[in-house]
């Protein structure tokens, strides 16, 4: 699983860098709401399950969401 392997190599989970940032510059996760949901722009409805001690997928949004152009060894670093 891709959040696996991400965790493997080291990657934070974006509720892990929110606790080392400074208050002003936390950032929270987006939560989809009622008015997204009805006009289609939520893609899956369905609830993620999670076992005992699994990391939700959005925790890695961060990383999983970048367009691969601005994957650079700057953007890396500046991460």
């Amino acid at each position: 699983m891709v959040v696996q392997r991400l965790r493997d190599m080291g990657f934070k989970t974006h509720s892990e860098i929110n606790e080392i940032l400074p208050e002003k510059k936390k950032v929270t996760l987006k939560q989809e709401t009622n008015e997204e949901r009805d006009n289609g722009e939520v893609q899956n409805n369905e609830e993620e399950v999670l076992a005992p001690g699994e990391i939700p997928v959005k925790e890695y949004d961060y990383l999983l969401s970048m367009p691969m152009m601005s994957v650079t060894e700057e953007r890396v670093a500046e991460l």
